[in-house]
């Protein structure tokens, strides 16, 4: 299965398998980031390739379930990045299948999609603490 991450098209490729996902996650073209190549994702790129693989986890195991082909299926995930405050919305969820589903199996897959843990955090945004834990004595002992 291939992830979109970006509109600019720069895949991550996941093995067919949607149980492997995890292990075999990677981006495939390296970016300019200033005056370094960068081969890392960046956290925006994390964010869509944890929904896109989550939606794509999701749309291949309603396939399987249902005995439809699930090799071939592409998710792709955009999003618009917007301000005040900077933050990700607007995010379109595509899912490509290899074959041509029946009214009954297209809804299928959309409900599943719609049954994936990350989905389901981004519409019910969760509570967030924040702490902060520091080494007592630390400083005094690297005298600053």
């Amino acid at each position: 299965m291939t992830i979109s991450t970006d509109p600019h098209d720069q895949p991550i490729t996941l093995d067919s398998d949607p149980y492997a996902w995890f292990a075999h996650m990677r981006k495939t073209e390296p970016v300019w980031r200033g005056t370094v190549m960068d081969t890392s994702m960046t956290p925006p790129e994390l964010l869509l390739a944890s929904l896109g693989s989550c939606a794509a986890f999701y749309a291949a195991a309603y396939l399987k379930k249902k005995g439809i082909a699930d090799a071939g299926t592409r998710v792709d995930v955009t999003a618009d990045k917007v301000p005040n405050p900077a933050r990700v919305d607007n995010f379109q969820i595509e899912v490509s299948v290899p074959v041509e589903l029946t009214d009954e199996h297209r809804a299928g897959v959309e409900q599943a999609v719609h049954h994936c843990l990350i989905h389901n955090t981004l519409l019910h945004p969760p509570k967030i603490a924040f702490t902060i834990k520091e080494a007592v004595g630390e400083l005094a002992a690297h005298g600053v």
